[in-house]
């Protein structure tokens, strides 16, 4: 059966963890292979991920390519025996807050270096 295309997954993120994937440290987001998650995740496949930085609106997002969405054995943070592993591509979207988002170019890196946005 074809996968689902489905444009944007959106997922809420703590301090610790949106710090680290915005640094560059962190490359890849788990989440727990609960029922939620297969329902979102078995039969979809997903062009971009956007991350929010706590529940409210107002907070700072990012957007990243994503490159896979897959179940893995591997170490992980959530520290679980299997996880749901979605691998990051190139940011896409950096924004400031809901009112002043910034569309990043692939080719135009210079002033999200200069803003501390890029690892």
């Amino acid at each position: 059966m074809p996968k689902e295309k489905t444009k944007n997954l959106f997922l809420i993120l703590s301090k610790e963890w949106y710090d680290k994937i915005n640094s560059g440290e962190k490359q890849s987001e788990y989440r727990s292979t609960s029922k939620y998650y297969a329902s979102k995740f078995e039969g979809r496949e997903y062009e971009t991920v956007e991350f929010q930085l706590g529940y409210s609106k107002k907070y700072p997002r990012l957007k990243f390519i994503v490159k896979t969405i897959s179940k893995t054995k591997e170490k992980n943070d959530l520290n679980e025996e299997e996880v749901w592993e979605i691998k990051l591509g190139h940011r896409v979207l950096y924004t400031l807050d809901k009112f002043n988002d910034i569309t990043m170019k692939k080719d135009n890196n210079e002033f999200f270096e200069n803003m501390g946005c890029l690892p």
